[in-house]
């Protein structure tokens, strides 16, 4: 697409699971635990959120882990992240900083150029937790049968505003890149794949028990009884004072908060521009449910209504986003 064409890298087929090397080692050489805990989503539908209340119900039930301070990424191995930095080569980090001085705690004798967030979740302590955007088909098979999936799913129309708000501030998009341009990208599937097949794909398995399907507006609408819902599916028994801790320090504000001077990921370091200082607005926005009717042009309010309606035909009542039919 003119003026846009450096999003191809976002574009799945074309780019991140047909490179070999990568690849290779993500679906065939990653070894899954049964502990492993695997979160699950759409790009920019709230992944910060969720993997904050998985990590803190495991590892900061009473807000006293000076952990909690470090890049989620590294809580959290992000885990296609690495195929960014082979296509932009050497990723600048600081050798000094954190997240080498992580890696080479936990990963002594590899070279971290050879792949950061492999290493990091191959060599990351029990019960891991890891990170991917991508269908979970493209992994090792072995996910289907051992650890626990948590997805979240959020409405379309808020992963396009957000997505298009943050990808702006991107290095691997032109100074051209339009909302129109980057509308049409994700409805061709060039944003990080298919955003229906990704839904389809992990709602066909919302009944697994090692699976958990949740939504974005619940979690907005009662963080605390989701909270307690993802409690009981990876098993930490936590007490109802330390869910309300868990409730406060993942909280929006809370969390946009102490973003401003640690950015929530490793992937601001190399891929995000911004004149603002503050980049933890590239991550923390609104944090609110529906903002796309602020931020989403009205002339394209059609187009992506269209797109929605024709995908639900594929899903039964039971699907959250079904109900917005009667509104298109």
């Amino acid at each position: 697409m003119q003026g846009n064409r450096n999003m191809e890298e976002f574009n799945l087929k074309q780019s991140m699971w047909e490179k070999p090397i990568h690849q290779v080692k993500v679906k065939f050489q990653l070894q899954v635990k049964d502990s492993d805990v695997f979160v699950v989503t759409f790009p920019k539908s709230g992944t910060n959120w969720i993997q904050e209340i998985v990590w803190n119900l495991f590892h900061n039930p009473n807000l006293d882990n000076p952990d909690s301070d470090i890049s989620i990424d590294i809580r959290c191995p992000f885990m296609e992240l690495d195929y960014f930095f082979l296509v932009k080569g050497s990723p600048s980090f600081d050798e000094s900083g954190p997240i080498i001085k992580t890696f080479n705690r936990l990963c002594p004798g590899r070279n971290w150029r050879e792949g950061v967030f492999y290493y990091l979740a191959t060599n990351s302590p029990d019960p891991r937790l890891l990170k991917h955007h991508i269908p979970y088909t493209f992994l090792n098979p072995a996910m289907l049968t051992k650890g626990k999936m948590i997805c979240l799913a959020r409405d379309p129309r808020d992963v396009i505003a957000s997505g298009y708000h943050y990808l702006r501030h991107h290095t691997l998009a032109t100074e051209k890149m339009t909302i129109e341009h980057y509308v049409q990208d994700l409805m061709d599937g060039k944003i990080y794949g298919n955003y229906w097949e990704h839904m389809r794909l992990n709602w066909s398995r919302r009944n697994d028990p090692n699976y958990l399907f949740l939504f974005y507006e619940d979690l907005k609408l009662d963080a605390k009884g989701n909270i307690k819902k993802i409690d009981q599916f990876i098993g930490t028994n936590r007490t109802d004072k330390q869910f309300d801790n868990i409730v406060k320090c993942t909280s929006f504000n809370y969390m946009k908060e102490k973003t401003k001077d640690n950015p929530p990921t490793s992937f601001d370091n190399v891929f995000l521009k911004t004149k603002s200082e503050d980049k933890s607005e590239t991550f923390f926005r609104k944090g609110k449910a529906g903002s796309w009717k602020e931020d989403i042009p009205e002339h394209l309010h059609a187009k992506i209504n269209s797109w929605i309606k024709e995908n639900l035909k594929d899903f039964g009542d039971d699907f959250k986003y079904k109900a917005l039919e009667k509104d298109l």
